[in-house]
């Protein structure tokens, strides 16, 4: 009886901390769908530990400087539907204190490029995105997982890499 009165009790803390998370739908699609048009204004309207559902589009999205903990879930590198629409950025850059910068998830997007350039950012993962130009790795960082990609420009340590794992 201890043990479930102690698995439930860790199962209502668990959803406590994850039950205030929201998705925020990014579309810039013209009439949009989505409760956003730009990545800035759903960042804005974000708290940390949230996710932005970047819907596929004809058009770009732009740069986005994260300055939170997010999730940034796209439409894969290369979706197969009848009409397949990435979603596309430019580049995705780091800005404020390397303490507010962990856990952040960047799945399924075409980028250009994404900089690490706040030293101190830890625990951040990176899978199924076409990375059209580099990963831009600086100092300090830790435990970032680069896994399943697609490196399109031939030259940059990471294109051939599937999986890396990038520990201090």
């Amino acid at each position: 009886m201890k043990n479930i009165l102690t698995l439930a009790a860790l199962a209502c803390f668990a959803l406590s901390n994850t039950a205030n998370a929201t998705v925020r739908v990014v579309n810039n699609n013209n009439p949009s769908p989505g409760q956003y048009a730009t990545l800035a204004a759903a960042q804005s309207a974000a708290s940390a530990g949230d996710t932005l559902l970047i819907t596929g589009s004809v058009y770009n999205y732009n740069s986005l400087t994260i300055t939170k903990r997010l999730t940034l879930i796209g439409t894969g590198h290369n979706p197969s539907t009848p009409n397949p629409a990435p979603s596309k950025l430019d580049d995705i850059y780091f800005s404020g204190a390397a303490a507010n910068l962990f856990d952040i998830n960047i799945i399924g997007l075409d980028i250009n490029s994404i900089n690490y350039n706040v030293a101190g950012t830890h625990r951040q993962y990176v899978s199924r995105c076409k990375i059209r130009s580099f990963i831009y790795l600086g100092d300090s960082q830790d435990s970032i997982l680069i896994d399943g990609n697609y490196f399109e420009n031939p030259g940059y340590d990471f294109q051939t890499l599937a999986s890396y794992d990038y520990n201090n």
